[in-house]
């Protein structure tokens, strides 16, 4: 019989992060009923180390749907209809600054961080 059990990691203090966006996978569903897209972002921890803080989405793209929203502070502006009708590319996104707001969750499989949102970078920096 197989054995599994839950992984631990000690989750980074609540908060706003300075952020860049490294990345972002389209994975299959566990369920199996379609694809989500996975968020990797780089960031400081307080003591300065760099960690990965991880994010995940629906692939819809409409006007109140996490990614868009996501992809246009990540831009710096809002998409006009037409450039959302049209669709982007999100790997065009990589290397974006943003700050991330961290929130910590505990589940049957641990204590996570989660994303609570994404705001636009500080206009001094």
């Amino acid at each position: 019989m197989p054995f599994v059990r839950a992984v631990q990691k000690d989750p980074e203090p609540a908060g706003v992060y300075k952020a860049t966006l490294d990345r972002i996978e389209e994975r299959d569903s566990p369920q199996g009923d379609g694809t989500y897209l996975f968020w990797a972002f780089k960031a400081r921890n307080k003591k300065r180390e760099e960690i990965e803080i991880t994010g995940t989405s629906s692939t819809r793209f409409g006007p109140s749907a996490k990614p868009r929203k996501w992809a246009q502070v990540l831009l710096g502006r809002t998409l006009t209809k037409e450039e959302a009708l049209a669709g982007m590319d999100l790997d065009e996104l990589a290397g974006a600054g943003c700050q991330l707001v961290i929130g910590v969750v505990e589940k049957d499989t641990g204590v996570f961080n989660v994303i609570e949102s994404v705001l636009p970078l500080d206009e001094d920096e």
